[in-house]
């Protein structure tokens, strides 16, 4: 058995819709992942750094420089850029991976681990809900593929989905856009899904400023 794999692969687009503001505006969106240039995404980075206020904290752009960044459009503008990684390992992949030492309690455990490093979302389009469109489409995504890989497992060996999801808060904006993005993470739902796929699931959080 050998499952290391991205929930979300690159170069693809996640979604386009359409979207009303509280005052009934129209805006075409779409959610790619890896499909901006680096022209586009640095336009749209430097317009981010541009609008920070001197009690403002700005990010990297080391985050933004990868190919593989979640990508938010309003028509053909890019508004907004998200690090965010989704890996599913089962118990000797993740093993490998940390360094740490397999432990036998760990035997039969598929790990989805969840890191949401930068996001940002320009500050003409805040305030309108569009944080929230963004990191649910992300969510969404994320689960439906994780759903696609349990029922088509084809080893006996896995007996329980351990999700993990980490991130260190720099300002209410992260932590608002982490809290939708993991929003169910523990819940209900997502636990009789799993348990109907033949799967036993737990939900941990990693967070904090």
């Amino acid at each position: 058995m050998n499952i290391n794999q991205e929930l979300i692969p690159n170069k693809q687009i996640l979604s386009i819709q359409k979207w009303k503001d509280d005052e009934c505006k129209s805006y075409l969106l779409s959610m790619t992942r890896g499909m901006a240039s680096r022209k586009q995404k640095r336009i749209c980075y430097m317009a981010f750094m541009n609008e920070l206020t001197d009690e403002e904290t700005g990010l990297s752009e080391e985050f933004f420089k990868t190919n593989n960044n979640f990508e938010f459009w309003c028509g053909n503008e890019l508004i907004g850029l998200c690090q965010n990684t989704a890996s599913a390992q089962d118990w000797i992949q993740d093993a490998k991976s940390t360094g740490e030492p397999l432990e036998n309690n760990d035997i039969g455990k598929l790990f989805l681990t969840c890191s949401l490093d930068a996001v940002f979302i320009l500050k003409k389009y805040r305030g309108k809900g569009l944080g929230k469109c963004f990191s649910s489409v992300i969510r969404k995504v994320q689960f439906m593929n994780l759903y696609s890989l349990l029922m088509h497992l084809k080893t006996d060996q896995i007996k329980q989905v351990v999700a993990i999801f980490f991130c260190e808060y720099e300002n209410k904006g992260g932590e608002h856009f982490h809290m939708e993005l993991c929003a169910g993470y523990n819940g209900e739902y997502i636990k009789n899904t799993i348990k109907h796929l033949g799967y036993s699931y737990q939900g941990h959080m990693d967070a904090s400023y």
